[in-house]
């Protein structure tokens, strides 16, 4: 009987540290399943993602500036702003249906605004994605046009990762880099920008190491590149990131993680092989709120701009601004708004009419 007190006094104490862990997470943010970014693990499709095969190439083009148009998406949990009602379209790519989410401003919304592409991240639904993030706002208060496509079984595949999607060989690469020429080409938008979250973060670095002229800035969250990515033309990145994420290695002192075979470089160093990449000189400025560190390299080429966003106590999660921390929706804003960050691509750098998505 003592012994059994004694193991029954150590259960409990077990499940105290793991609820206070639990507790702990959720105040730094909301965290995904996003933790393994290998090939294994039990998947579940999510909402209107799979991929299905078809011999035809009938596409539904993004709907036009103040349309109604397009098939709406099924009701979901997410809480949509006022006047906001999201359109979910399809395109075929490599023989595969893929489907986006669009949220535009609401109707009457004056002049052009820029226009956001959110890769979720792995094993997390375009739903979930949706929901915490909070990019949608900008689409209620006429800000921005935000369009989440659909990762194939809550996966992409960003080269040396992630599950399914890169198990079967999905060509997200030219998905996604047409579905960006698309949105540039709509009539109300200014410019566009590209967000990524973990897995959605990888897949952003793939996209922009392939085609650089593709944006001008784009915002990855908890991800460093899983593919080597060449020299190429400055383009202005914010890397946001939990000094305490157990996926990634925050800077040299600690081992660096694998995946997939593939040796991921330390946030410091990546962030540090984007300044030289963008012609950084060396000084920067910081700013702090509470345990949240801003570093902004700010004299680089071509008024690009290269920032480090680091949460001191946060994990492997989108960072919601709990305990008085700024969101990582306030903190991408804020850097897509900075002047030297939103200069729109040159007419030369359109991309031309025949690679663009049908219209």
């Amino acid at each position: 009987m003592r012994r059994r007190g004694r193991l029954v006094a150590a259960g409990g104490l077990i499940l105290a540290l793991l609820g206070a862990a639990v507790a702990v997470s959720a105040s730094l943010g909301l965290p995904d399943r996003d933790l393994a970014g290998g090939t294994g693990g039990h998947d579940v499709p999510a909402r209107h993602a799979r991929a299905r095969p078809t011999a035809g190439s009938v596409a539904t083009q993004l709907p036009p500036a103040g349309s109604v148009g397009g098939r709406p998406a099924p009701p979901t949990t997410t809480v949509l702003p006022d006047g906001i009602t999201p359109v979910t379209s399809s395109v075929t790519v490599g023989g595969m249906v893929r489907t986006y989410d669009v949220f535009s401003p609401p109707p009457g919304t004056a002049g052009r605004v820029p226009a956001l592409v959110v890769l979720q991240g792995r094993r997390t639904s375009v739903t979930l994605e949706e929901s915490r993030d909070g990019l949608i706002q900008l689409a209620g208060q006429g800000k921005a046009l935000v369009v989440y496509p659909v990762g194939y079984r809550e996966s992409w595949n960003a080269g040396a990762c992630c599950g399914p999607a890169q198990a079967a060989g999905v060509d997200d690469l030219s998905f996604l880099t047409g579905l960006i020429r698309s949105v540039a080409s709509r009539p109300d938008v200014s410019s566009v920008y590209l967000v990524g979250y973990s897995n959605g973060g990888r897949m952003a670095y793939d996209i922009v190491c392939a085609h650089p002229r593709l944006v001008s800035s784009f915002v990855v969250v908890a991800a460093v590149p899983v593919v080597t990515c060449p020299a190429g033309p400055p383009v202005s990145l914010l890397e946001m990131v939990g000094a305490l994420d157990p996926i990634l290695t925050y800077d040299s002192s600690l081992p660096r993680q694998h995946i997939n075979g593939y040796r991921e470089p330390a946030v410091t160093e990546q962030v540090a092989q984007w300044r030289k990449r963008d012609g950084c000189a060396a000084a920067f400025t910081t700013q702090t709120t509470g345990t949240f560190r801003l570093q902004t390299w700010s004299q680089c080429s071509d008024n690009s701009v290269v920032a480090l966003g680091t949460y001191g106590t946060g994990g492997h999660a989108w960072p919601t601004g709990a305990g008085g921390l700024p969101s990582g929706l306030d903190v991408l804003w804020r850097f897509l708004m900075a002047p030297r960050a939103t200069t729109p691509l040159p007419p030369s750098q359109a991309p031309p009419t025949a690679s663009r998505l049908p219209t």
